[in-house]
């Protein structure tokens, strides 16, 4: 047995936690190296608020959520859509069809507007006024983000539902996700400092995330 047939045995036995511990280090790791290597942070500058933002969206939604969407929902769809054609999907089909639900459908309508919203949330408090706010920035930035997501992750989709065994998907878009948080962290990450926020009547704290400035993190 190979060491990557070794490897899978093992995630195959706790694929749910190898996800969400995958999916929250990942966070961790890709946020810490753009906050030091790119912007340059040192000491008290270093924004662990913003991290730990990134761990908590990575293990609860990029490894749970994604894991119950891409092996739970998505082959249920395909055995209806089966069910209602009368007829068994190729593989090739399946995996388009699954890749197609994830840019089309998980992506722009689950999975931005439910980073913003937790963004909003994280930086101030549970209010009608944040998931709006978090509403407001997801539909203003949509058909961006939409195109960014579709050109990385169209193709790392299609490879993944194509060929990995359903406990590998997770792991998988997580390992070739680190690139995408780091963009997504260098553009979306937000600027810190001491400004007031005129939206909530308050000033800033220096490790808070900047919810109204930032437009996004995802994939995957």
């Amino acid at each position: 047995m190979t060491w990557f047939q070794t490897l899978s045995s093992r995630v195959k036995r706790y694929p749910i936690s190898t996800a969400a511990l995958a999916a929250g280090f990942k966070g961790i790791l890709a946020d810490q190296c753009v906050q030091r290597f790119v912007e340059n942070r040192t000491g008290s500058s270093v924004n662990y608020r913003r991290t730990l933002f990134f761990a908590n969206f990575g293990w609860l939604y990029v490894g749970i959520g994604q894991y119950m969407i891409f092996n739970r929902a998505f082959p249920y769809v395909i055995k209806r859509i089966e069910t209602k054609l009368q007829m068994k999907m190729s593989k090739v089909k399946q995996a388009t069809t699954m890749t197609l639900m994830d840019s089309c459908m998980h992506l722009p309508l689950i999975y931005l507007p439910s980073f913003y919203v937790s963004k909003e949330v994280f930086a101030y408090s549970l209010n009608l006024k944040t998931i709006k706010r978090g509403l407001t920035t997801w539909k203003n930035n949509l058909v961006k983000d939409c195109s960014l997501q579709a050109a990385i992750f169209i193709p790392i989709q299609g490879f993944n539902f194509y060929w990995n065994p359903k406990h590998l998907r997770v792991p998988f878009i997580v390992a070739a996700g680190f690139i995408w948080m780091i963009v997504l962290s260098v553009v979306r990450g937000g600027e810190d400092g001491g400004e007031k926020d005129e939206k909530n009547g308050r000033r800033r704290r220096d490790n808070d995330i900047e919810p109204g400035s930032v437009r996004q993190e995802q994939h995957l």
